[in-house]
């Protein structure tokens, strides 16, 4: 009984129906092929705990993917993907998945990372979105070019209070805090 099977760069256009018999395969690497759908058959393999359908040319996942209940990891990165299926965030077992290098919409990106802590932890999320969601925390919302803080007017002190002290930047006597460290006075 086959349990991995690596058709990596085989320029298959499609996957054989035939592969939907191999109901004991529990990783299969589809990467680097000329796939432009998700093989609706792969979603018949429901013991695959790792998938790995990478630098293709897919541009949509079907919501039947969530019959994938063992899935574990799922590679989706280098496709043409513009969304995603909710059911993508609601596979149990699924602990890390990686979408970088696709044309995802900023909406789906902040979906993917608000399904993802309610279930998973930031390190097993792909790491521009770990990176980006740790950046949010740490510094608030990104700044404009040229722009060091936002002030906000009150007056009352010249420093800015964080958790670790005091935020760095200089800051005059008539500001109330600094809207990128998202903390007042």
């Amino acid at each position: 009984m086959l349990e991995e099977l690596d058709l990596s760069r085989n320029a298959l256009r499609q996957v054989p129906s035939s592969l939907a018999a191999l109901g004991q395969l529990s990783k299969l690497d589809l990467s680097g092929n000329r796939l432009k759908w998700f093989p609706s058959n792969l979603c018949r393999l429901t013991s695959l705990r790792s998938l790995n359908v990478s630098d293709n040319a897919i541009k949509e996942v079907p919501a039947s993917i969530s019959a994938l209940v063992d899935l574990e990891e799922l590679d989706l990165g280098f496709n043409n993907l513009e969304r995603l299926p909710k059911e993508l965030f609601a596979l149990p077992r699924l602990r890390k998945l990686e979408l970088s290098g696709n044309q995802l919409k900023r909406s789906w990106i902040l979906l993917a990372t608000r399904a993802s802590t309610s279930s998973a932890r930031a390190d097993t999320l792909p790491a521009s979105t770990a990176t980006a969601r740790r950046r949010s925390e740490r510094t608030g919302p990104r700044r404009f070019r040229g722009q060091s803080h936002y002030p906000r007017a009150r007056s009352r002190r010249s420093s800015i209070r964080t958790r670790s002290g005091s935020c760095r930047r200089s800051v005059s006597a008539d500001v109330s805090g600094c809207r990128s460290c998202r903390y007042s006075l």
